[in-house]
C-alpha cells in the first residue's frame, strides 16, 4: 500500500536525487514538443524532436497528467521527471485493488513509512526498511530486504476527504527473475475512499530501459507478470500487517525489539489513537462489513482490544542533516547524456543504461 517503499518495490524504478544532471536533449525536446514549454538552457537545437520518437497523444499524455500534479518544467523536479519522460524507451506497469482500511489509517501510514516497515517486519518476519533523509520527509530510502531498494523524492502529495494522490521519482535497484536491474523511475500512487473499511488504490510505475534489448525484455509477458507480482507482494505485506494490528492481534509486536524503542512506542501510541478515533473498530461497522462479505466476525475483533505501551519521551524524528548531502537547489542542469539520478548515486551513464546481468 505504501507508496514510498512500495515504490522501491516497483522494480528498479525507484527515484533519486533532486538536483543532478539531466539529459538535456530529452528534456528540452519533450517539453517543447509535448507542452510547448522551454527552459533557460533549451535552444532551437536541443529542442528538436527526436526522429525515433512519435510525439503523439500516447507519448505526451502522461506528461500533462504529471503537470496536473504540480510537476512542472523549469523546476528541479520537473527537469528530472520530464527528462526521463522524454526518453525513447518507456515501460509502464499498473496495479489496482482495494485495501480493508479507512482513510485516516491510510494517511497515517503514508506519512510514517518507518512505522510501516516495523509493522511488516514484526508480523511477516521480513526485513523491510524505510528512513527519511530530510526533515520534511520529502526524500526517503526504502527496501524490502531482498530484491528491491531505492531512494525517492516526493514532489506531490494531495489529501482530500475522499482521496490521496501522490507522485514519486527516483532511482533504485531490483532483481527480477534472472535480471539485476538499476535505473530511474517514476510512480503515481492514488487512493480513493470507498467505504468505512474500504480504500481503492491505483498504482502506475514508469521505468526507462536504456537500450532496445532491455526494453524488449521488460515488455515480455513473463517479465511484466513478475514485476506486477512483486508489487502486489509488497502491498499485501503492508495491508495484512496494518489490519492485524488494527484488529487487535498484538502478540507479534510485543516481542519485536524495534517497537520497544522510544520512537517505536510513539508510533504505537499514535497509530492506536488513529485506529480508535477513526471508528475502524466500531462494532456496527464491523458487523455490516462482515455481513456484506458473508463472513463470521471474530469475537476478539468486536472487543476492540487495545495496547498500553509504556509512555515514552517524545524525541526528534530526524537528524539535522540526512546521510545524503543534497546539492544546492539552483545547481545548473548539465548537458551530458546522464540520467537525473546517475551522477548523484555514482552510477555512470554506461552502467545505468547497460543491459541487466544474470545472477552469478
Amino acid at each position: 500500500m505504501r507508496g514510498a517503499r512500495l515504490l522501491a518495490a516497483v522494480l528498479a524504478l525507484s527515484a533519486a536525487e533532486l538536483f543532478a544532471d539531466i539529459d538535456t536533449a530529452a528534456y528540452c525536446s519533450a517539453i517543447r514538443q509535448c507542452m510547448n514549454a522551454s527552459d533557460y538552457f533549451c535552444n532551437a537545437e536541443n529542442s528538436k524532436p527526436n526522429p525515433d520518437i512519435e510525439y503523439d497523444g500516447e507519448f505526451c499524455r502522461p506528461m500533462h497528467a504529471m503537470r496536473d500534479r504540480d510537476v512542472r518544467p523549469a523546476t528541479p523536479d520537473g527537469r528530472a521527471v520530464f527528462s526521463l519522460m522524454g526518453k525513447r524507451y518507456r515501460s509502464v506497469y499498473e496495479v489496482t485493488g482495494e485495501l480493508p482500511v479507512n482513510m485516516e489509517i491510510l494517511n497515517y501510514v503514508l506519512d510514517n513509512l518507518p512505522f510501516v516497515a516495523m509493522l511488516v517486519n514484526a508480523y511477516q518476519g521480513e526485513a523491510y526498511e524505510a528512513r527519511y533523509l530530510t526533515r520534511d520527509r520529502r526524500v526517503f530510502h526504502g527496501g524490502n530486504g531482498r530484491s528491491l531498494s531505492g531512494t525517492f523524492a516526493q514532489p506531490y502529495h494531495q489529501t482530500t476527504r475522499d482521496s490521496v494522490r501522490n507522485f514519486y521519482w527516483g532511482y533504485g535497484r531490483a532483481k527480477v527473475l534472472a535480471w539485476r536491474l538499476k535505473g530511474d523511475g517514476l510512480l503515481e500512487m492514488d487512493f480513493y475512499n470507498r467505504g468505512p473499511r474500504r480504500v481503492e488504490y491505483r498504482l502506475r510505475a514508469y521505468a526507462f530501459p536504456g537500450n532496445a534489448f532491455l526494453n524488449g525484455v521488460m515488455q515480455m509477458g513473463i517479465f511484466r507478470n513478475m514485476v506486477l507480482k512483486k508489487i502486489r507482494i509488497v502491498i499485501d505485506d503492508v495491508e495484512r500487517s496494518a489490519r492485524r494490528f488494527a484488529d487487535g492481534d498484538l502478540e507479534p509486536i510485543r516481542d519485536y525489539e524495534p517497537m520497544k524503542s522510544r520512537q517505536g512506542q510513539r508510533y504505537l501510541r499514535e497509530f492506536q489513537e488513529i485506529v480508535h478515533r477513526s471508528g475502524y473498530l466500531d462494532s456496527l461497522t464491523i458487523l455490516i462489513d462482515s455481513h456484506a462479505d458473508s463472513l463470521a466476525t471474530p469475537e476478539k475483533t468486536l472487543r476492540g482490544q487495545t495496547i498500553r505501551p509504556d509512555a515514552g519521551e517524545r524525541v526528534e524524528e530526524y537528524p539535522d542533516a540526512g546521510p545524503v548531502p543534497l546539492p544546492a537547489p539552483d545547481a545548473p542542469a548539465g548537458s551530458r547524456g546522464v540520467s537525473p539520478a546517475a551522477e548523484f548515486f555514482g552510477v555512470s551513464a554506461d552502467s545505468a543504461d547497460a543491459a541487466p546481468e544474470q545472477n552469478p
